[in-house]
């Protein structure tokens, strides 16, 4: 996911404790822990709530993945999901994945999060 595309998705959700420059670390590490929280156990609801209507993600590796298993092909630098509503299409129908946040970074408008 591009960490503007993060920070844009987050923006909306946490409005009240953004700052011009970087999200806070208790954002930041809810964010991430959210998104765990979806590979882990999609929820619609959740996805809802910490994605905005306009969401768009791009994921090298999940493209990779999805081009390598998929039936068509998939450019490994494009959107991943051109919208929320595509993001939880794809989510609602795949597997749970062991997720578990390993550490977060904060740096000015970027939000990194490590996964197990």
């Amino acid at each position: 996911m591009k960490p503007t595309t993060l920070f844009a998705l987050a923006a909306p959700f946490f409005a009240s404790s953004v700052s011009a420059t970087c999200l806070s670390q208790n954002d930041a590490s809810t964010l991430a822990n959210n998104f765990g929280k979806l590979v882990s156990a999609y929820s619609q609801k959740l996805a809802n709530q910490t994605f905005t209507a306009g969401f768009i993600d791009y994921s090298e590796s999940v493209n990779t993945l999805m081009d390598n298993g998929g039936t068509a092909p998939k450019a490994l630098l494009g959107e991943t999901f051109a919208s929320r509503a595509d993001f939880e299409s794809a989510s609602s129908q795949t597997p749970a994945v062991p997720f578990t946040v390993k550490n977060l970074w904060c740096k000015p408008l970027r939000a990194w999060y490590a996964e197990s």
